[in-house]
């Protein structure tokens, strides 16, 4: 039995602790926390001395840069947190879906739409989305499901250092910086975790589902093909117009042909056999070649795909698709058939005996493919297009591609398919998460292979298939193999992170000890185990009529997610590969998906209200910025809003309280506002269920539109109770009617000045409160049902101005740490509250910049070296500054000892020193 420490004795190490130079208030907290705590003599010696080691790591010598730290502690972790410009990801904009090079996708953005530098020594640039953009990425939720997630934010900046370089056991490998966010799973949640804090044996999510968001249905070949076809649409729309169209191009309809091209069919009476909304070549040869311009993604045309992307030899004016089975070759020939191109067959020997042929013989069909899937077996991808189609063509795509390519070892129980394209084989995988198939990767020489583990031969067998006989006769027997319940290696579906969980239903149900699996006694269990333990508590729980539904659910989610948590097992430190690296901001749960399908946690900038539609607040580092900037106007400021003790529990009256709050006006519950010359008035519209919602009367909008425009008469129509017009008392000019209306729609009816709106909101507690979009502190704190002693604004100045500069001060840390908080980062608390000291030293908030506490430094030099050098010299030569060189920087700047440490001393000795000591001894 151990020996536990008296209250005494632990007092008196305690008193040994303060006396080795440990603050009494460390002391105070360590022997609070230990107050009733079983503690052994060992366990003691352990904590005093962490204790002694993290105060001796925290402290700070004399003479050192702490403004240098503070500055590099806050800034330099907020903008090294991207990946490289070469990692590839799936964007999805509009209907179409791409696999693309980060930074080739960020750097097209930032040249079209205008962004804005944040920090010029890294060369940060971001530019924000509109709320309603149409560019999505995948990502995790928190229920562990993939979502498409609406991009709002992307930046670039140069690297500053190394980068990580993480490879999984499953082949997946992903490169970004030491402070780049990743997640893992911990105690049944997601959370974000730095790269510099990942180690070996830690788990990343990989996809093993991917959700299909509106699939298309059709190919723009256009796309492809822009130059080297003939649009029959454009002839149909254009012929008539005749000697209108000769006029000029583009009078009437622009083409994306010659007048020769046109001029062509018509010239050789071929007009009448071409078909409607379809491709020809622009030499126009054959006819009875038809493309059209909008491909349906037929299960052939998907199975074709396959084929061509496993078999297909492109010369660039045909395509041959080469195999021995006979089945293979016919689904080309009715491919063929269907586009009416003309085929021709071919057989040669080999040492698997003959090789068939089909040559497609159509170079629009060969360009197209090249463009659309590579031409030569290096060069192969899978269009990214194809990640967003109906299932029934990705099978069909699939099928196509391992029938061509693919085997089925029944021995190693894996479905194998080798690839001399990296891309190709990574674009297969992705379409295999389509279907919620997973494979690894490996390198073998030249060869990138995938290969497919037998729990999902299942799966394979069902939604893909085989049209060759032998590989469907080793699918069956793999089937068998998986049905028999042989053992099979799962050590890399494992599930982490599932915490106490297992002990909480080994409590709950009265279980056994034996009947909970070792595995999930430590940190992770196997998938297929998990779901044999669901059903076990399950079948337990209803027979003893114990309710486990809680817990069960958890375990419900791991075992039902979307991905993979796939093992690190190497983690390496290289230089960049691009000059610069980017990063997204995305919503929910600020994660997103590179081509690799591994998920990595964003740096998002502009942090959003869950569940509150288009409610954003500036995060990231554009909130540092505004923060050390003290901006006088933030550009999203905000309020949080406690209510008293009545209104904090009955929502009615929350949302009561928020309506007196949020800034109504006559626009916000209108309908419509027009201006008719004829009867010289303006009619407004009312929507009597805004009016309900909010609380208002007609009336009472009749009489602050009143009170507000003078020399206008107004009243409710007497036909209408919900229409109100407004009548000028004097004649207005034409022009001026219209303004009158504008400057009607911005009259408030009710709320406070600059909060747009306000929405109710409940905390873990269970209590309700406000969030308001926009602040005004000082007439919140007047508003009857608020608690003025909990409320709170992200905007300082304001706060400053109400509640004083200590307040103000405070907000600084809480501000900073919060937003450094969600990225991740992790900064003393002190680095930020010294800059908070600055900032509000002379009793105002100052700026850090030139206008503010760098700019009142006595130092010319000083100054000079923040910003605006030459203005700053300058003034110093006009008005006969004097520079004492007393700091660091001036010191620095003309190369001579800083006046701090042994640079403070000024300590001289005489040659004769010696001789004149021995004189003094005598």
């Amino acid at each position: 039995m151990a020996d536990y420490l008296t209250t005494r004795q632990i007092s008196n190490r305690l008193r040994k602790l303060r006396e080795e130079g440990i603050p009494q208030t460390i002391v105070d907290e360590l022997k609070e926390e230990l107050k009733g705590k079983k503690v052994t003599k060992k366990q003691m010696d352990l904590i005093i001395k962490e204790i002694g080691k993290s105060y001796e790591f925290a402290q700070i010598d004399p003479g050192s840069a702490v403004g240098t730290v503070a500055a590099q502690s806050i800034g330099e972790p907020g903008t090294q947190m991207s990946i490289p410009g070469n990692e590839k990801v799936v964007v999805k904009i509009g209907s179409k879906t791409k696999i693309i090079e980060i930074g080739e996708f960020i750097d097209e953005l930032l040249e079209k739409n205008e962004s804005y530098l944040i920090e010029n020594e890294t060369q940060t640039v971001v530019y924000d989305l509109p709320n309603n953009n149409n560019i999505y990425v995948l990502g995790i939720n928190n229920n562990e499901k993939i979502i498409w997630q609406r991009i709002l934010q992307v930046s670039r900046h140069l690297p500053n250092g190394n980068l990580l370089r993480i490879k999984t056991r499953t082949g997946r490998t992903i490169t970004a910086t030491f402070s780049h966010s990743f997640v893992i799973r911990k105690n049944n949640e997601i959370v974000p975790i730095k790269g510099r804090e990942l180690q070996l044996g830690d788990r990343l999510p990989v996809v093993l589902t991917i959700p299909a968001m509106s699939p298309i249905t059709e190919l723009e070949v256009s796309e492809y093909l822009p130059q080297e076809v003939l649009h029959n649409s454009d002839l149909t729309i254009t012929i008539p117009m005749g000697e209108k169209w000769e006029g000029g191009s583009g009078n009437d309809y622009t083409v994306s042909e010659t007048q020769e091209d046109l001029w062509r069919p018509i010239k050789t009476e071929k007009i009448e056999d071409l078909e409607e909304k379809t491709f020809y070549p622009r030499i126009y040869q054959n006819t009875k070649i038809v493309i059209p311009e909008k491909i349906p993604l037929t299960n052939d045309f998907g199975w074709f795909i396959g084929a061509y992307l496993a078999e297909g030899n492109n010369t660039g004016t045909r395509i041959s698709i080469s195999n021995i089975n006979h089945n293979y070759l016919k689904k080309v020939e009715k491919f063929a058939n269907w586009l009416n191109i003309p085929t021709a067959t071919t057989s040669k020997n080999s040492e698997f005996g003959s090789i068939f042929s089909v040559h497609l013989n159509s170079m629009l069909l060969a360009k197209l493919m090249k463009r659309m899937c590579g031409k030569t077996p290096k060069s192969k991808f899978v269009p990214g297009w194809t990640i967003n189609t109906k299932t029934e063509f990705i099978e069909q795509l699939l099928r196509g591609y391992f029938d061509g390519k693919g085997s089925v070892s029944t021995e190693k129980g894996v479905i194998i398919a080798h690839s001399k394209s990296k891309e190709l084989r990574d674009g297969i995988c992705l379409l295999l998460s389509r279907l919620g198939i997973f494979a690894k990767k490996s390198n073998k020489g030249n060869e990138y292979i995938l290969s497919i583990p037998r729990k999902y031969a299942k799966i394979f067998h069902s939604r893909i298939g085989s049209d060759i006989d032998y590989k469907e006769r080793s699918l069956l027997q793999l089937l068998e193999r998986e049905k028999s319940k042989e053992k099979r290696d799962e050590s890399t579906d494992l599930i982490p992170g599932l915490g106490s969980i297992f002990g909480d239903i080994k409590e709950k149900l009265d279980l056994h000890s034996k009947v909970i699996p070792r595995t999930s006694k430590g940190k992770t269990i196997e998938r297929q185990t998990c779901g044999q333990y669901i059903q076990m508590f399950s079948e337990v729980a209803e027979k003893k009529g114990i309710n486990i539904d809680n817990e069960l659910s958890i375990l419900k989610q791991a075992y039902n997610s979307d991905v993979m948590w796939d093992e690190i097992v190497s983690l390496e430190k290289i230089d960049s590969p691009t000059h610069y690296v980017y990063d997204f901001g995305v919503s929910e749960l600020e994660t997103f998906m590179t081509a690799e399908g591994i998920i990595t946690h964003n740096t998002l900038q502009t942090f959003h209200y869950s569940g509150v539609a288009e409610m954003s607040v500036l995060r990231g580092l554009p909130r540092l910025i505004e923060i050390v900037d003290a901006r006088k106007n933030p550009s999203t400021p905000t309020m949080k809003i406690h209510l008293d003790k009545i209104g904090e529990k009955d929502e009615q009256i929350a949302k009561q309280v928020a309506r007196r709050i949020e800034l109504t006006t006559v626009n916000n519950v209108a309908t419509s506002i027009k201006h008719s010359f004829a009867e010289g008035c303006i009619k407004i519209k009312l929507e009597p269920v805004l009016l309900e919602d909010k609380g208002i009367e007609t009336e009472t909008i009749v009489k602050k539109i009143q009170k507000k425009r003078r020399r206008i008469k107004v009243e409710t129509d007497p036909d209408d109770e919900y229409t109100i017009i407004v009548t000028p008392t004097k004649e207005l000019k034409f022009n001026e009617l219209p303004k009158l209306a504008e400057k009607v729609k911005d009259i408030p009816i009710k709320g406070l000045k600059n909060i747009s709106r306000v929405v109710v909101l409940k905390n873990k507690q269970g209590e309700y409160y406000l969030q308001s979009e926009g602040s005004n502190f000082s007439e919140l704190l007047r508003i009857p049902g608020v608690d003025p002693t909990r409320c709170y604004s992200s905007d300082i100045n304001q706060i400053a101005e109400t509640l004083g500069i200590e307040a103000a001060r405070n907000a600084l840390i809480q501000e900073s740490l919060a937003v450094m908080k969600e990225q991740g980062l992790d900064v003393d608390k002190r680095h930020v509250m010294l800059v908070a000291d600055l900032m509000t030293l002379v009793g105002e908030v100052q700026q850090i910049g030139r206008h503010g506490v760098s700019g009142k430094k006595s130092s010319v030099f000083a100054r000079a070296a923040f910003e605006v050098t030459v203005k700053h010299l300058l003034e110093a030569a006009i008005h006969g500054e004097h520079e004492p060189l007393e700091g660091i920087t001036e010191n620095v700047i003309i190369g001579q000892t800083i006046a701090l440490g042994t640079g403070i001393v000024d300590l001289t000795m005489s040659p004769n020193y010696r001789e004149f000591a021995k004189k003094e001894e005598n």
